[in-house]
């Protein structure tokens, strides 16, 4: 009875954790609560007035969207089409940028002049 008992609570678990809120990610670090609570930190990060914050948070996207290709940060790609329009911006900063957009497929919204 007691075999019975532990093997029901481990196919409790088990059917638990695939209810556990990943649809973009087969990684148990991913949920989907946790991929919009960083894409908002993103966001934050990417509007930020501090220029080495943004770099970095450009260099994140592009690392987390690496991890994690089904999600589409929807909402970074203004604050990163800001930061590659801004003359006055750093040209490493805007590269970093300009990558972060090409990899979220934001492509579309970058023009050549």
């Amino acid at each position: 009875m007691k075999r019975f008992a532990n093997l029901l609570a481990l196919v409790i678990i088990t059917s638990a954790s695939g209810f556990a809120g990943n649809t973009y990610s087969d990684d148990p670090r991913f949920t989907d609560k946790k991929l919009k609570a960083i894409e908002q930190s993103l966001q934050l990060a990417l509007e930020s007035g501090n220029r080495g914050v943004k770099e970095s948070a450009a260099q994140v996207v592009r690392d987390v969207k690496a991890l994690v290709p089904r999600y589409e940060f929807s909402r970074l790609i203004i604050p990163l089409l800001r930061i590659v329009k801004d003359e006055r911006t750093r040209p490493a900063s805007r590269i970093i940028a300009a990558l972060a957009l090409h990899e979220l497929g934001g492509d579309f919204v970058i023009e050549a002049r």
